[in-house]
């Protein structure tokens, strides 16, 4: 029986997920430079040549993966696109936020790696890899922040937040061992508490 065009779609979304995922494990092992187009395709148990119908360079991989990991965070910021965060959003999306990273743990550990290698900075900096709307939305989340009722200097309140919040990922990412899930989950809701509602 011929498969369908929903079974060729979902057969080709399993691939595509099977090379990004091996990609970023391997350019988190050995680095992104010494990660080759070929090491990766045997890593996944595929060709060469089928890598290529799924991306064109080991560069667009990469801007693949850090756009994957992109839209995982951002897109609940404004799900409905109006470009205004209201407080049950930025509840939502803090929440979302703690999901993300107790489900896809060794995912975001693999990134962390990868994006501290300053070839990876390099071409970050250089090619603006992170597509306009993921940033057009984080930028909507951090004035959210920035236009909150705090004491003193906005902005510095606003760093501060993003500092804690970033501080608390990475190092529940590399040492969970360190964190309850009472803990985390009384950590959220402090954060929410004291700087969004």
């Amino acid at each position: 029986m011929p498969r369908t065009a929903a079974q060729f779609e979902e057969i080709r979304s399993e691939k595509r997920a099977l090379i990004t995922e091996t990609a970023l494990r391997l350019f988190a092992d050995q680095g992104y430079s010494k990660t080759s187009i070929s090491q990766i395709a045997k890593e996944a148990g595929i060709s060469k040549g089928l890598m290529y119908n799924y991306f064109e360079s080991k560069e667009s991989l990469l801007k693949a993966i850090l756009n994957d990991l992109a839209d995982d965070f951002s897109k609940n910021i404004d799900p409905n696109k109006d470009k205004i965060i209201t407080e049950e959003e930025a509840l939502n999306y803090v929440d979302s936020t703690f999901d993300l990273i107790n489900n896809k743990r060794n995912y975001l550990k693999c990134y962390f790696q990868l994006s501290f290698q300053p070839e990876v900075a390099e071409l970050f900096s250089k090619t603006h890899i992170i597509n306009k709307t993921i940033i057009e939305q984080q930028v909507l989340f951090l004035n959210f922040l920035q236009n909150r009722n705090f004491n003193g200097d906005r902005k510095i309140a606003k760093a501060t937040i993003i500092s804690f919040i970033r501080g608390f990922i990475i190092t529940y990412i590399f040492h969970p061992q360190l964190f309850s899930s009472d803990f985390t989950a009384t950590y959220k809701e402090y954060l929410k508490e004291k700087y969004i509602k």
